[in-house]
């Protein structure tokens, strides 16, 4: 076995040091420090104004219910990140075509520009009952919500 290099094995064990110094690292990105304040600041306040678990569940709460339901939720936020990311290519292939359109025709850029402006003060939420009626309870409904939702910015941002 020593012939092989098994005398060679060794396990590699992290320090304390090492722990501590990985702890200061994330503690030092602010990103870290404004979701732990965040958290804090939440679980705070449904304790000083003993809000009800129905109106406002502490992040502990939240944390136990996510383990809890992990086996029923991970492959329905597989399904979901499938439609939101469809619908974003989906959304953003169409607003770069009407983008591009709009740049090489006046006329078209005239006609579709101030509805592309107008369309930003829509609120999205407000056509989800539509896309449900038109589109069913399906996959396709979600895809488009997503799509619209992305569409007018994109075609904007590249006008």
């Amino acid at each position: 076995l020593e012939s092989r290099g098994a005398s060679r094995l060794s396990l590699s064990i992290p320090s304390v040091g090492s722990a501590v110094r990985a702890v200061g690292r994330l503690l030092a990105k602010p990103q870290f420090v404004a979701l732990l304040s965040a958290a804090l600041l939440w679980a705070g306040a449904v304790r000083f104004f003993a809000l009800p678990l129905w109106y406002l569940p502490a992040p502990s709460h939240v944390a136990m219910t996510l383990w809890k339901n992990f086996h029923l939720i991970l492959p329905n936020a597989g399904i979901t990140a499938a439609e939101t990311l469809i619908g974003l290519a989906v959304g953003v292939a169409i607003g770069m075509a009407l983008a591009l359109a709009m740049s090489t025709s006046r006329w078209l850029a005239e006609a579709l520009g101030p509805l592309a402006v107008v369309s930003q003060a829509i609120p999205f939420m407000a056509l989800a009952p539509l896309m449900m009626i038109w589109f069913g309870f399906g996959i396709t409904s979600k895809i488009a919500m997503a799509a619209i939702t992305i569409f007018f910015s994109v075609a904007a941002a590249y006008y």
